[in-house]
């Protein structure tokens, strides 16, 4: 309980952060600083020992349930960031490319938990550019 409490209130804030930043936004620079902002914050949250809080969220049930549920909820403003901060994209092409963002994003979080805290800041800055080449993508292959 203890743990998915935790998940539970970071989220919390994090979307939090993410609508109040989603209200003021106009311009598609502004949209692409908010997944930049997001990046930057999850990564800097991170404890000493977030390893084990990884681990631990899938799969303890509660957790394991949690995540699964978040994702959704992660997925519908993921899609929103993206279409307006990276306008133009044709439906089709706008799906599949916040699927794999968001597929990428959870494998990052896996990686980023398991290193040392000093280099999360420098692969943190990778992930970002990697997920802006990306997107700029229009057509997607």
């Amino acid at each position: 309980d203890m743990f998915l409490k935790q998940q539970q209130i970071s989220w919390k804030q994090a979307y939090k952060d993410i609508d109040r930043q989603l209200k003021i936004a106009k311009n598609p620079g502004d949209f692409k600083d908010i997944l930049d902002n997001f990046y930057n914050m999850y990564v800097s949250n991170l404890p000493d020992d977030a390893d084990l809080h990884v681990e631990l969220a899938n799969y303890l049930p509660k957790c394991a349930n949690f995540r699964s549920k978040n994702k959704i909820v992660y997925r519908k403003k993921l899609l929103t960031i993206i279409k307006r901060g990276w306008p133009g994209k044709a439906p089709n092409v706008l799906e599949r490319q916040t699927d794999l963002v968001l597929m990428c994003f959870y494998g990052f979080i896996e990686h980023v938990a398991h290193i040392p805290k000093i280099e999360r800041k420098k692969i943190v800055k990778d992930f970002r550019n990697m997920v802006n080449l990306h997107l700029q993508d229009r057509l997607f292959f």
